[in-house]
């Protein structure tokens, strides 16, 4: 059961903090996905299973993050210099990355519900599934162990004919979801291990929230689906706009691909390429990941003092990781150790597409100050020659959208 605090943090979710159009495509997914009657292990309502997965996917990492914020000067405060800078920065390091890439997972998982239902439907059109054909979605679906314990997350997609009286399964395929460009030979192995476990017992999820266990064989040559990003990149290009005393970075919105692509490389095999890149991904869920610190923040900051008072708490819980960071690289001395913190510092300030890819007049991640992005705007590099990867260095208005 959760607890009032977990509780208060799902409620809290909203898209908001998404790109609208990638919040649009989302929202059309998930209603796809409900009128298609796809089986979720949470309420069927866009936000709802926007909520649920956010939150499921972050909730492990809860506890290590509101350690970092209440131990946010940690680097700082240590004198032996770089052996514990560079520990503490892999501390930090683990739980913003595992953080960030179990909400980029989920947002790939449920915009990849929408082209699924179209394809499901074009097969059972050209009779290639039967139409009892039913899609269950991420947890709806477990595996369980050979004493029948549930013990993990199987499939990220179970096509199902289930049985009159529900005890038993018939699986017609499955499909595997990433949020990152993947070698097509590792998703296919990982099919085959999905279907693998799929073959005896499925732990599935009932009307009372509990998984039960069902029968479960595979159809004659059961659908191995594959589902990947675009490759395309995200805009460089950026203004500064005022916003009452200060001003604020605007970054050119994505313009994704006109639609999802699904393409078929064996009668039993299919690749899905989904509208969204990797890049988009891993942007909009460091975007969920930094609302994420501010209510963390709210919570710590409640308990004890804010190393920042002239912030709110939400402010200072994103500040908190941002400063860990910052101490950390001053004593850093391994090269790729620090080019790896840089990186991560400059997303956490000014989004992936300009914070991933600034580099120094060496080529290498450099850290990136407003100022920085001023001297760009105006002659396409900063006066030490840092440029950001992307945008042509001899442009000087490379800041027009």
């Amino acid at each position: 059961m959760k607890s009032q605090t977990e509780k208060s943090f799902t409620d809290a979710l909203t898209m908001r903090s998404l790109e609208s159009h990638l919040r649009d495509d989302l929202k059309s997914s998930l209603s796809t996905a409900i009128e298609a009657g796809a089986v979720f292990s949470y309420r069927a309502t866009p936000l709802a299973i926007f909520r649920g997965t956010v939150s499921e996917a972050i909730g492990t990492h809860t506890e290590r993050l509101k350690s970092l914020l209440r131990e946010c000067d940690a680097p700082g405060s240590e004198p032996s210099g770089a052996a514990s800078a560079e520990d503490y920065y892999w501390a930090v390091r683990f739980a913003v990355s595992r953080a960030v890439t179990a909400i980029q997972g989920s947002l790939a998982e449920l915009l990849a519900l929408g082209p699924l239902v179209q394809l499901v439907g074009e097969l059972k059109m050209a009779r290639k599934i039967p139409k009892a054909t039913q899609i269950w979605v991420g947890d709806s679906i477990m595996t369980p162990n050979s004493r029948g314990t549930v013990v993990a997350k199987a499939a990220d997609v179970h096509l199902l004919v289930l049985s009159s009286a529900r005890q038993s399964a018939t699986v017609f395929g499955v499909a595997e979801v990433k949020s990152y460009r993947c070698s097509q030979k590792k998703i296919t192995k990982q099919l085959g291990n999905h279907l693998s476990l799929a073959s005896r017992t499925l732990a599935m999820q009932s009307f009372d929230g509990k998984h039960v266990l069902h029968t479960a064989r595979l159809a004659h040559k059961p659908l191995k689906i594959s589902v990947i990003p675009s490759s395309w990149r995200l805009s460089r290009h950026y203004q500064f706009k005022t916003r009452g005393d200060g001003r604020v970075l605007i970054v050119s919105p994505p313009r994704p691909v006109s639609t999802a692509i699904a393409i078929a490389n064996a009668p039993d095999q299919w690749k899905v390429v989904l509208r969204w890149s990797h890049e988009a991904l891993a942007n909009a869920a460091f975007e969920i990941f930094l609302w994420c610190l501010g209510r963390f923040g709210e919570e710590v900051y409640s308990h004890q003092p804010s190393p920042w008072p002239d912030m709110s708490p939400a402010e200072a819980g994103q500040n908190s990781v941002k400063m860990a960071l910052y101490y950390a690289i001053l004593h850093i001395s391994e090269p790729t150790t620090l080019a790896q913190a840089i990186k991560l510092y400059n997303v956490l300030g000014f989004g992936f597409a300009l914070g991933y890819n600034f580099r120094g007049s060496d080529g290498r991640p450099a850290m990136l100050w407003p100022e920085d992005l001023d001297e760009i705007l105006t002659h396409g590099r900063t006066r030490e020659g840092s440029f950001i990867d992307g945008i042509p260095p001899n442009k000087p208005d490379a800041g027009d959208a």
